[in-house]
């Protein structure tokens, strides 16, 4: 009936161009259109694109939180939080932060925003992030505050990494080496260095409170000789970050044992005979043969 008002139910369609027009069914000719165009927006809605669930990011390293936003018709800020409780009662704010860039000018083209999270120490296999607009704006049909939430990932103990040595070295007794390490997320300036004779059953210290500057200089090699040597590299500061290295190497001092002449041999002058030896891996190919005529006295 012509009362000069209607309750319409906005269809579920989107536009940027919506119009409404009305006319007199029994004269056609009597009509009226909307001045100008309208919106049609969705409800509206925050989707975190990242993390997306499963993930395993480390402490101490920086991901991407990102997310899309489906129409204009938000607050500028908004509020990003973590929790190991699905928001029920471990809320944590990471940041306030501009709710991003609009991909257009139009009431229903998308908004997309990131922000750069460094992982707190909040170890756990349950952490969601949520985005959640800080008010709600004027005119928005909407009253109630909007928000998205990831699904559940996890944030992991931090990483070391043992370089050197490798399964394939022999470290001389007395010499110089340098033990390497890599890492990822936060790792402390207190290291702990340890080595093992036995395969990794018992450990002796090597060095205590080293910074983690990916290296250790060795020195000097303890005069030990076993084939079942590794090393390990603790976090002093949180035990459970630690990395043994991943094969045996050895520790050996180099030799060389002369088996002919060896004691009892007559050798006749101008005859030919062969000096024999065994030797380690580590001597080189740089030998020099001398004798002795009164037991060593001079060469």
């Amino acid at each position: 009936p012509n009362t000069g008002t209607y309750t319409w139910i906005v269809p579920q369609v989107t536009s940027d161009a919506a119009l409404i027009k009305i006319f007199d069914a029994d004269n056609t000719d009597i009509t009226d259109t909307s001045d100008a165009a309208f919106a049609i927006v969705p409800v509206p809605e925050i989707t975190i694109s990242a993390p997306s669930g499963g993930e395993q990011w480390k402490y101490g390293t920086q991901h991407s939180i990102s997310w899309q936003v489906n129409q204009l018709q938000l607050s500028d800020q908004v509020i990003l939080e973590y929790s190991n409780d699905d928001f029920l009662s471990d809320v944590n704010q990471i940041a306030q932060v501009s709710i991003g860039t609009p991909q257009g000018q139009g009431a229903n083209d998308d908004i997309i925003g990131t922000y750069s999270w460094t992982m707190p120490d909040a170890v756990s296999g349950a952490v969601k992030v949520r985005v959640k607009e800080t008010a709600v704006p004027a005119g928005r049909d909407t009253q109630d505050i909007i928000s998205g939430k990831s699904s559940a990932f996890s944030i992991i103990e931090p990483t070391i990494t043992v370089g050197s040595p490798v399964s394939s070295d022999i470290w001389v007794v007395g010499d110089t080496y340098e033990v390497t390490w890599t890492t990822e997320g936060t790792i402390s300036d207190d290291l702990l260095l340890e080595y093992s004779i036995d395969g990794g059953m018992a450990w002796t210290q090597i060095a205590t409170g080293e910074a983690n500057d990916g290296s250790y200089t060795w020195n000097p090699l303890p005069d030990i000789e076993y084939t079942t040597c590794r090393i390990k590299v603790i976090d002093g500061d949180r035990t459970a970050t630690v990395d043994t290295s991943n094969a045996d190497f050895e520790i050996s001092s180099p030799y060389i044992t002369v088996t002919a002449p060896n004691g009892s041999e007559s050798w006749k002058v101008g005859t030919s005979h062969n000096i024999t030896w065994q030797y380690s891996d580590m001597v080189s190919d740089n030998l020099k043969i001398e004798y002795s005529t009164n037991g060593g006295g001079a060469w």
